[in-house]
C-alpha cells in the first residue's frame, strides 16, 4: 500500500525543488491546521483527497472551497507516494498529539467531512518528509494519474 500527500501542481514543484515535504507546508489549505503541532499529511484514498485543495474567494470575497474537478482542470494536482511507515500516525494520534482541544478537534473533523474528506484515511507525520522517502510522484493528465515525466522517483 502507499499512502498519498495530495497537492496541487504549483506546490508540488515546489516541494520537488526543495527536496522535501515539511509539515504545515506552503500551501493554503483551511484544513492546514496553524494552530497546533504541525504534521505532513497523507491519504489512503486511491484517487483524491478532498481536504487537499486550497480554498480560493469569489467575486463577493465569499471563501469557496474548489472541488477536484476544479483544481484538476484549472490549476493541476499532483501527489507524492510514501510508504505507510513513513507517516505512522492516524487522525486519533494527531487529535491527542497535536494540542487542539476536543472541540477544535471535532470542528476540524465535521469541516473535513462536509468537505468529502474521510478522516479514516488519514496518515500522517509530524517529521518533514525527504525525497529519499518518496516511492511515487505522479499528476494527473485528465484522464488518471501518471508519473511525473520530469522527476524520476524509484517506486
Amino acid at each position: 500500500m502507499i499512502v498519498w500527500h495530495y497537492t496541487i501542481l504549483e506546490h508540488l514543484r515546489s516541494i520537488q525543488a526543495d527536496g522535501v515535504i515539511v509539515p504545515g507546508g506552503t500551501e493554503n489549505s483551511p484544513f492546514i491546521i496553524r494552530r497546533h503541532k504541525q504534521a505532513v499529511w497523507f491519504s489512503s484514498d486511491p484517487v483524491w483527497e478532498a481536504t487537499a485543495g486550497p480554498a480560493f474567494f469569489d467575486s463577493s470575497f465569499r471563501r469557496v472551497e474548489r472541488t477536484w474537478q476544479d483544481m484538476q482542470r484549472n490549476v493541476g494536482i499532483g501527489r507524492i507516494g510514501v510508504e505507510p511507515h513513513t507517516a505512522p500516525y492516524r487522525w486519533s494520534d494527531w487529535k491527542r498529539m497535536s494540542g487542539a482541544t476536543a472541540k477544535e478537534a471535532r470542528k476540524y473533523y465535521i469541516a473535513a467531512m462536509k468537505f468529502g474528506g474521510r478522516p479514516g484515511d488519514w496518515f500522517l507525520t509530524f517529521d518533514a518528509v525527504p525525497s529519499a522517502k518518496w516511492v511515487s510522484l505522479e499528476i494527473h493528465d485528465g484522464h488518471g494519474w501518471v508519473a511525473d515525466a520530469q522527476t524520476a522517483v524509484a517506486a
